[in-house]
């Protein structure tokens, strides 16, 4: 039996499967991951290490020159690009298009740890990233102050208040704070009062380190209860900074016997204050010195429920700032998504309307005029069920395909509800001709949409050929084929 008489002489069957799948699109729809650019992993990776203090050309020799050793056995590599300053070393590697990132990177992380014994102690572990897209922030948002307040002032702000509510946002992965400076605590040392101690710069170092830490003490068991013992030797206070012994020298009598000592403590030989670091660049909001905090969406994130999300706590923080204080969103990347939806919405909306209106014309039949009304919206959720499964999401060019591929939707099943008009014509009975005009058809409107598929299926086979433009280009061709293979079973199976 073919699948034409099968699916005439069971309508049931067939509008109970399209009624879960059109549920089921309808479901995972609102869990679709909306952005504004199609998710692109870059063919790079960058190895980040730091050494405190470190000259250039030290760090060129004792850590990237050990990084370069390390990755230059990692397959697929084109090109091994350095930059070495003062306490930092990059090194970024260029693999080809196509390449697994993850496996390129576990690679790179078990090589490197083959050379750990050789980096300074005082280094940091090298850290690695792979660029994509999704590290771009969807969300800009100022602090701004209306009662003076610095820029310094402003970001501790943010980060004490706001920083970590933010990063509690489901969906947001980090955020970053640009502008201002943040605050530590200066111990200016007086060279003359040092050198009539006898003492040197790193002396006061190492005694002050010791008297900074929090120590646990083991435990101390009482009967039925066991109690947890820590030293606590924290600094709280500038105070008691400056009160931090540094050394001390013997007291003696006029008989030269030790009757005690003198504390020399640091504030003796330095002044303690608060200060902020200098600053390596600066922001300005509207023209006057600012502060704001990007926002970092997570990979499967919806993009405008993150933002929608963001923006309602915004309301609540602003009622919880210090006086004079408030949040403003200053950009906001998922605007230009919303009004992309809005479009394709429109579109749907008046492509719907003008095919009725001309199958009315023709057919003159307001039945067959709405069945075509229903075969569109049932082919674009058919189309965004399969996105959701193959990993895509709503973004510039996955919904560029859909507005494309909403005008090609239509034709097969014009075809096939057209002829089966023409058999009712005719006179034949409605189950006959529902069978003869689909059958009549099925090969023509295959033929037709798989030759416009094919013309797309390069574009997804060759995507690492392309390069920059294949991971642009492909999620839009991958949505039209997706779309036009929708639009045909529609029309095999749901017009009859």
């Amino acid at each position: 039996m073919s699948i034409t008489n099968t699916v005439v002489r069971r309508p049931t069957t067939i509008i109970v499967i399209y009624l879960l799948l059109v549920a089921l699109a309808l479901v995972v729809y609102p869990n679709l991951a909306v952005e504004l650019f199609p998710e692109m992993d870059l063919p790079m990776v960058i190895v980040y290490s730091t050494y405190q203090g470190a000259s250039p050309e030290t760090m060129e020799s004792r850590v990237t020159k050990l990084i370069e050793s390390g990755v230059s056995n990692v397959g697929g590599i084109k090109t091994i690009s350095s930059t070495s300053s003062e306490g930092v070393s990059m090194v970024m590697l260029e693999f080809a298009y196509g390449t697994d990132l993850d496996k390129a990177s576990q690679s790179i992380n078990d090589n490197l740890n083959l050379f750990g014994d050789m980096f300074p102690e005082d280094a940091t572990k090298p850290s690695i990233f792979k660029l994509n897209t999704n590290m771009m922030p969807v969300m800009n948002i100022a602090l701004r102050g209306s009662d003076g307040q610095d820029a310094n002032e402003l970001r501790e702000v943010v980060k004490d208040f706001v920083q970590n509510r933010l990063e509690r946002v489901a969906g947001v992965s980090s955020t970053s704070i640009n502008g201002g400076q943040d605050a530590f605590i200066q111990v200016a040392i007086d060279q003359n009062r040092l050198d009539a101690y006898g003492l040197t710069v790193s002396q006061v170092a190492y005694a002050l380190n010791p008297q900074n830490l929090q120590v646990g003490a083991g435990s101390l068991i009482e009967g039925d209860l066991s109690y947890l013992l820590r030293t606590d030797a924290q600094f709280s206070s500038l105070n008691q900074i400056e009160e931090a012994m540094v050394t001390s020298f013997p007291k003696y009598d006029a008989k030269g016997n030790v009757i005690g000592s003198n504390v020399v403590r640091l504030s003796d030989i330095a002044t303690v204050s608060y200060a902020y670091r200098d600053a390596t660049s600066k922001v300005y909001i509207n023209g006057e010195p600012g502060v704001y905090i990007s926002v970092s969406k997570e990979s499967d994130a919806n993009s405008v429920q993150v933002a929608k999300r963001i923006n309602d706590l915004i309301v609540d923080l602003n009622k919880e700032l210090p006086k004079g204080m408030s949040l403003e969103v200053i950009v906001d990347t998922t605007s230009m998504i919303e009004s992309t939806i809005n479009t394709v919405y429109q579109s749907l909306l008046y492509g719907v309307a003008l095919v009725m209106v001309v199958l009315f014309i023709f057919l003159r039949s307001i039945k067959s005029t709405l069945i075509i009304g229903i075969s569109i919206p049932i082919s674009m959720l058919l189309t965004v069920l399969v996105m959701f499964f193959m990993g895509y999401s709503l973004n510039l060019m996955t919904l560029t395909g859909l507005i494309l591929g909403l005008g090609m939707t239509v034709d097969s099943s014009i075809v096939v509800l057209e002829n089966i008009f023409r058999y009712r014509e005719r006179g034949a009975k409605l189950h006959a001709a529902a069978i003869l005009g689909t059958k009549e058809m099925i090969v023509s409107i295959t033929a037709s949409t798989l030759t416009t598929v094919c013309v797309f299926v390069p574009m997804v086979m060759l995507r690492s050929n392309l390069e920059m433009l294949g991971e642009m280009i492909t999620p839009m061709a991958g949505t039209i084929i997706i779309s036009l293979l929708a639009s045909l079973i529609v029309s095999v199976t749901l017009i009859p």
